[in-house]
Formats: structure tokens, C-alpha cells, sequence
């Protein structure tokens, strides 16, 4: 590609690093072109970010992670100038690269929100979509990187014909001084899957309490509902949410898969029934269905 491409990310929940699309677009002999892949981000997926873009952990299970994408993500960016719409972009693959201590790629970030607020001023706003659709460029009802990176590619080239921009003036002018970066926690290795005992052990505690009120909840996975919203919810019909299993949790609601695939939560509720803890356990869907019983 060209000197100049353009990059877009979505994110797996509220952490600007939790990576989990990555998309790149740029010109290569006069023709645009564009460049998608998954990434898992070794994350629950949250539900605000999931109704934006549509993406779930059973989309990016095979997907590389991004330490494993680092490389060839490196390869496609280091030594050009990337136009990004706003520095969230660039903030996510910054924080990404500092929560796994990978090198960040050698690279000018270009401002195409600044870009297009200069080329067309006359616009109600200058977001991407705004922008994209006075140009002509049709999306679709969900965010995609790859979608949003052509989109953004092509924005930068026509504000650049407009106003008759060099790479120079791209660097002078709209080019980030300096991208903040929000490290978040440290990623290392996914939880060890809950062994065949323990298992078995949240299996018989499988199914529903009694009643809702007075119950200690605990949340864990990919869950099919909004962990705030909900435990507003819970709260005021009386019960606590924890982030943690204690002595004081009755239920534990898991997204993953099977009990078995469960982390060290599920591993903690676990420990806890074979001490005999009455602890219940239910799946997010399971959970939904058995809130809607008790109104």
C-alpha cells in the first residue's frame, strides 16, 4: 500500500486496549483496498460494545490474539502515516501494546476528524458516518473495522484533493503530538479450565434458587446482559452483586460455555459447594429466564 493507510479498531468492553477488530485500508496503484481480521482479546465482551459492532466471543475463538497479530500489524503500519478518526484508534493500539509489553509500531497518526472539519465545515458534524454518507459511502447497521477503515481511507483522500494536502501538510498539521494510553491490567494467559471435579461439583448445584430476594450474586464469562444494568436491577429488588465469590454468594451466573471452561471464579464457587456452601449456579440464559418467573 501507499504511504498514507488507514486504521480502525473495535473493543471488546469499556477498556480502549480490549482489541478485538483491526482494520486497514489504503491505496496501491490508484485502487483502494482493504485489509480485516478478528482478534481475540482474551476478554468477556460487554454487552454496550457487543450492540455496536455485533462481535462475541464465539466470533474470535480462533482468532489470533493480538499478541499474535502484533507482527504482521506492525509490518502494515510501521514508517507511514496512518490516518485514524480521532486518537481512540491510536489510544487502542498504544494501550494494547503497553498492557502486553509489545513495541509499539513506528508510525505518524494522522487526525481524520481534524481533516474533515477543515475540508467541509459546512457539515452539521464531522463524524465518520456524517461524513462517509455526504461523500457517498453506504454502512451498514453494525460498526466493522474494515468497513470503517476504507471509510475513513477515503475520507482523507478526498479532504486531501479538496484542500490540497501533501504528506508533508498531513504531518504539519493534523499529525497527534501525543496519544494517551490507558495500559489497563496486564494480559497473560487465558484461566486454566476448571478441572473435572470441580465441574461436576457446579453441575449438581445446577438450577435456580428459591427466591430472588436476599440473594448474593456473582457474575463471570460472556454474559448475554449488561453487568451494571443488571446488578442495578438485582440491587433494587434486594439483592448484593459481587465481583468476587465469598462466604456470603448463593449464586453464581456464568456466559461460559460449560462450567468447565470457567476461570477462577467458577473455580472459587466450586471449592466453596464441595465445603458445603449452598451455592447455585445457572448460565446467563438460564438466569434471564428465571429473573422474567419471578415479576
Amino acid at each position: 500500500m501507499s504511504n498514507v493507510v488507514a486504521l480502525d479498531v473495535e473493543t471488546a468492553d469499556g477498556w480502549v486496549g480490549s482489541i478485538c477488530q483491526i482494520g486497514i485500508a489504503g491505496y496501491e496503484n490508484q485502487q483502494l483496498l482493504k485489509f480485516s481480521t478478528y482478534i481475540n482479546p482474551e476478554r468477556s465482551f460487554a454487552q454496550p460494545q457487543k450492540g455496536i459492532h455485533g462481535i462475541n466471543a464465539a466470533m474470535v475463538v480462533n482468532a489470533p490474539t493480538i499478541t499474535e497479530f502484533w507482527p504482521q500489524l506492525t509490518s502494515m503500519i510501521s514508517g507511514r502515516l496512518v490516518v485514524i478518526y480521532t486518537d481512540f484508534d491510536a489510544r487502542a493500539v498504544l494501550s494494547a501494546a503497553a498492557a502486553h509489553d509489545l513495541r509499539p509500531p513506528d508510525c505518524t497518526w494522522v487526525n481524520a476528524y481534524a481533516l474533515a472539519q477543515d475540508a467541509w465545515p459546512e457539515l452539521g458534524n464531522h463524524k465518520l458516518r456524517t461524513v462517509g454518507q455526504s461523500l457517498g459511502i453506504q454502512f451498514s447497521e453494525l460498526h466493522d473495522a474494515g468497513q470503517d477503515a476504507l471509510a475513513a481511507a477515503y475520507i482523507a483522500l478526498k479532504a486531501r484533493q479538496a484542500m490540497r494536502l501533501s504528506d508533508r501538510d498531513l504531518v504539519d498539521i493534523y499529525a497527534l503530538e501525543e496519544v494517551r494510553i490507558s495500559p489497563g491490567p496486564k494480559v497473560g494467559k487465558a484461566p486454566a479450565p476448571v478441572g473435572a471435579g470441580w465441574a461436576a461439583a457446579l453441575e449438581a448445584r445446577r438450577g435456580p434458587p428459591d427466591t430472588l430476594s436476599d440473594q448474593c450474586i456473582v457474575f463471570t464469562g460472556d454474559l448475554p446482559f449488561d453487568r451494571a444494568q443488571m446488578a442495578a436491577r438485582l440491587v433494587e429488588r434486594g439483592c448484593k452483586v459481587t465481583a468476587s465469590v465469598t462466604s456470603k454468594t448463593t449464586l453464581i451466573v456464568s456466559g461460559w460455555s460449560t462450567p468447565g471452561a470457567g476461570g477462577q471464579k467458577m473455580k472459587s464457587a466450586a471449592d466453596r459447594i464441595q465445603d458445603g456452601q449452598p451455592i447455585r449456579y445457572l448460565t446467563g440464559d438460564e438466569f434471564l429466564a428465571w429473573l422474567a418467573r419471578q415479576t
